[in-house]
């Protein structure tokens, strides 16, 4: 697992683990979502780069795909606690 990474870095079948804790009324719990990359593109046109990931969130049977950009993700970063782990 990497902690520090790039996300421009990332490749389909990647898959990013985000932790952090989440203050409930029965005390802190931990939440952890899990991303696997589908595909990670540059526009060039428009100078922006993006990621598409199917979201698996542990604490639910929710999962989801979701489209964000790289700028969105080292948002997302300074928030939590990320993890990358590389698909040989």
């Amino acid at each position: 697992m990497t902690k520090n990474f790039e996300i421009a870095d990332v490749k389909p079948g990647d898959v990013i683990i985000g932790r952090d804790w989440w203050e409930t009324h029965k005390g802190v719990a931990p939440v952890a979502h899990t991303w696997i990359v589908l595909q990670n593109c540059y526009d060039d046109v428009r100078k922006v780069g993006y990621v598409d990931v199917y979201v698996l969130y542990s604490q639910s049977q929710l999962e989801k795909t979701y489209s964000f950009n790289y700028d969105t993700f080292e948002r997302y970063q300074r928030m939590m606690e990320w993890s990358l782990q590389h698909v040989s």
